[in-house]
């Protein structure tokens, strides 16, 4: 039950993302004065998470929704790490990572650490860190960048 449901957050997400751009084109196409009006998607299922571009390990990132501001983009999405090799990212950006499902095992070269279903993350800017799972993870991620820019 518990991964039919973060599936379905899944989809949903993504498929907000799949409309997203006409909304804001439509909200910013109104007259000055009026605000954007929010988007909301029921019942959406289906997304899959990409893998991303890492041979050798079994881990996924899908980014969903990214801010319009050039200066200073927050993109929000999915990442997955499922058992296999280890995946090593050095990041070029803050960002916060909240647990959804399951376990990963997480170290940045001073501590190695098993992150679990509410449990919140913070990689700054420079972070060295090494990702694995026994089993699987699943979190959502909020970063200072744009979107695929991970």
């Amino acid at each position: 039950m518990k991964r039919i449901l973060a599936h379905s957050f899944v989809a949903t997400m993504f498929a907000f993302t799949a409309v997203l751009g006409g909304a804001v084109a439509s909200a910013q196409a109104k007259a000055e004065g009026d605000t954007p009006k929010m988007v909301h998607l029921k019942d959406v299922e289906g997304m899959k998470i990409a893998p991303m571009e890492s041979p050798g390990n079994n881990a996924y990132l899908q980014d969903v929704v990214t801010s319009n501001d050039k200066e200073k983009p927050i993109t929000c999405g999915m990442f997955r790490m499922e058992k296999g090799a280890p995946l090593e990212y050095t990041y070029p950006y803050d960002e916060m990572k909240v647990m959804l499902e399951g376990e990963m095992d997480i170290s940045d070269g001073h501590d190695k650490i098993t992150v679990r279903k509410g449990d919140v993350l913070h990689f700054p800017k420079g972070s060295k860190i090494t990702f694995s799972s026994k089993d699987y993870g699943l979190a959502f991620i909020c970063g200072q960048r744009a979107k695929d820019g991970a």
